[in-house]
């Protein structure tokens, strides 16, 4: 987004089906262009995976539970949040995981 290099606190909510795709993410930049963090979500139930990414590496920060199972017909809304450092990823409006 224009200028977003000087937001520090925003939330981004879209909505998505599955379709042909089995996993989506968001990515929010943290502190810098080189670090930013990844909200990737898993289709049929696999969950929410949050990636810490620097300098090109990915680190894998946690799993989610196995999310509820949905058809790839259901529009389902995504969103991540950011409040300086701490990254919250959000499915169907409940927060799934938040990274500080």
């Amino acid at each position: 987004f224009r200028d977003g290099r000087s937001w520090t606190d925003y939330r981004f909510d879209t909505t998505m089906r599955w379709g042909t795709g089995v996993s989506y993410a968001l990515l929010v930049r943290v502190q810098s262009d080189a670090q930013y963090v990844s909200c990737s979500y898993a289709l049929n139930g696999m969950g929410v995976q949050i990636y810490n990414v620097q300098n090109g590496k990915a680190e894998l920060l946690s799993q989610t539970p196995e999310l509820p199972y949905h058809t790839g017909d259901e529009v389902m809304k995504i969103s991540v949040a950011v409040h300086g450092t701490m990254v919250e990823c959000y499915f169907n409006g409940k927060n799934w995981y938040r990274r500080h």
